[in-house]
C-alpha cells in the first residue's frame, strides 16, 4: 500500500517557485525575529496596516506560528525596506538598494487627499503606490520610515509652498507641535496649514497664499484641534 504523503511534511510538494519552497523550511523562530526586527516599536497592527498583510498573520509569524505565503513575502519585505533574501533567510544584504548602493526605504502613498474641504484620514485608506527615500536622509531628519505616508495636496491655501496636486510626506508620529506646516484636522476638514504660537502664546493657523487670512484659535479650539502629523517634504509637476 502507498503511503499518502502530506505536505506539511513535505514541503517539496508546496508549489514550484523557489522562494516558496524555502520558506516552507524556515526555522520559523529565528524568521519570527526577523519580522518583530522590522515591526519595530510601531506594533503589529500598525505595520499591518502599511504592509496589507492582516494583523493577525504579522503576528503569528512574529511568533513562528506560520509559514508566510510568498505574496506575504514580499508585502513585508517591501514595506520593511529589506531584501527578500534576507527576510527568508538572515542571510547577505538586509537593505534594499540602488545601482549606486545608496540604501532607500519605500514610503507608501494613501489615497487621501488634503484640501481646503471636507476630508477624512484614517490608518485604513488604501495604498496607492510606493515612492523611495534615502535612508540616510530620513535619519538626518530624526523621523523612521514606519511613520511616514505620502498625500496629495488639494487646493491653492498652501501656494506657492506646496501646489495643488503635489505630493507631500507627512510624518505621523506623534511630536510636540512647534512652527511649521502640518496636515491637520480642522472643523471637520483635512487640512494643510502651517502652525505658528503668537506672542502671547494662541496658536494660529495660516495658509501662505496671502489671499487667505490667518486663523487664532480659542483654547477651546486648540485643544480640540488633531494634528495628523508634519509635512517633511513636498513634490509637484512643473
Amino acid at each position: 500500500m502507498t503511503e499518502k504523503k502530506d505536505k506539511r511534511e513535505n514541503p517539496e510538494l508546496l508549489g514550484d517557485s523557489p522562494i516558496s519552497v524555502r520558506t516552507s523550511r524556515l526555522e520559523l523562530r529565528t524568521f519570527g525575529l526577523r519580522i518583530t526586527e522590522l515591526v519595530g516599536e510601531d506594533g503589529a497592527r500598525a505595520f499591518a496596516r502599511r504592509s496589507g498583510v492582516s494583523d493577525k498573520s504579522i503576528r503569528e509569524y512574529m511568533s513562528g506560528d506560520t509559514d508566510p505565503s510568498l505574496t506575504a513575502l514580499r508585502r513585508i519585505a517591501a514595506t520593511g525596506g529589506v531584501r527578500i533574501e534576507w527576510l527568508i533567510t538572515g542571510e547577505g544584504e538586509k537593505l534594499t538598494h540602488d545601482g549606486n548602493g545608496a540604501a532607500f526605504a519605500l514610503i507608501p502613498q494613501r489615497d487621501v487627499d488634503l484640501s481646503a474641504g471636507p476630508g477624512a484620514f484614517t490608518d485604513h485608506e488604501p495604498e496607492i503606490g510606493r515612492l523611495a527615500f534615502r535612508r540616510d536622509w530620513l535619519d538626518k531628519i530624526g523621523v523612521k520610515p514606519q511613520t511616514c505616508v505620502l498625500v496629495r495636496v488639494r487646493g491653492d491655501s498652501m501656494e506657492p509652498t506646496l501646489r495643488d496636486g503635489g505630493l507631500v510626506l507627512v510624518n505621523v508620529a506623534p511630536e510636540e507641535t512647534r512652527d511649521g506646516i502640518y496636515a491637520l484636522l480642522l472643523d471637520g476638514g483635512l487640512v494643510v496649514k502651517r502652525l505658528q504660537r503668537g506672542v502671547s502664546g494662541v496658536l494660529i493657523v495660516r495658509s501662505d497664499n496671502p489671499a487667505y487670512g490667518p486663523i487664532e484659535l480659542t483654547q477651546d479650539q486648540a485643544n480640540e484641534l488633531r494634528v495628523i502629523g508634519r509635512v517633511l517634504w513636498a513634490a509637484a509637476e512643473i
